[in-house]
C-alpha cells in the first residue's frame, strides 16, 4: 500500500529520464500523507501479530481493521503501536 501510494502520487509527475524520475519519487514521498504512513505500519503490524501468533506460518487471514470508521468513532489518531497479541 505505502509504494503503490507514492507510486500513483509520482505518476502525476512528468519524467523525461532517471534523474526527473527520482526527483519525482521524493516529491511523492514528501507529498504522502501522514496518515497514509500510520495506516500501512497498523498494517504492518497487524500481519507481524498473525505471524507470531499462527508460528510464523503465513497461513493466516488478516482481520479487516477499518482504521478510517475507528478514527471517525473515537475521533483521534491511528495509534503509531499495537499491543503483540501472541498466544
Amino acid at each position: 500500500a505505502f509504494f503503490r501510494a507514492l507510486q500513483s502520487i509520482q505518476y502525476t509527475k512528468y519524467s523525461k529520464n532517471v534523474d526527473d524520475l527520482m526527483a519525482n519519487v521524493l516529491e511523492a514521498y514528501d507529498e504522502l500523507p501522514l496518515d497514509s504512513c500510520k495506516k500501512v505500519w497498523t498494517t504492518a503490524q497487524m500481519v507481524m501479530n498473525e505471524v507470531i501468533r499462527n508460528g510464523g506460518s503465513n497461513a493466516y487471514k488478516l482481520p479487516h481493521a477499518q482504521k478510517d470508521k475507528v478514527v471517525r468513532m473515537l475521533q483521534c489518531d491511528i495509534p503509531l503501536s499495537l499491543p503483540c497479541q501472541a498466544k
